[in-house]
């Protein structure tokens, strides 16, 4: 008998990243956009948080990573934020169990 099941020998752990904005600090991306424009990968996309998807200020211009998976970890995002220094944009990497490739 085995004491790990069939499909936990199967995954992996990985380091994955995730990314968090703080709206506090950011500039919005219609103001700043910056991270958006380093990305190579392009993680990043901008939305309207306004009523109705209108935007009226660059703070309603949210950026969010929509492709967290395509993000390397380079961090090129952080280095180009004006506002980096309060902790605009933070990438952290926390491990994930993922199914194992043959």
């Amino acid at each position: 008998m085995m004491s790990i099941s069939q499909s936990e020998s199967r995954t992996i752990v990985k380091m994955v990243p995730q990314i968090e904005f703080n709206m506090d600090a950011c500039l919005g991306g219609w103001e700043c956009g910056r991270c958006l424009q380093a990305c190579i990968p392009h993680v990043f996309r901008c939305f309207a948080d306004g009523p109705e998807g209108k935007a009226s200020t660059s703070k309603d211009w949210v950026p969010i990573a929509t492709y967290v998976s395509l993000c390397t970890g380079c961090k090129k995002c952080i280095e180009v934020c004006p506002r980096a220094k309060e902790a605009a944009i933070k990438i952290t990497f926390v491990p994930a169990r993922l199914p194992q490739k043959y």
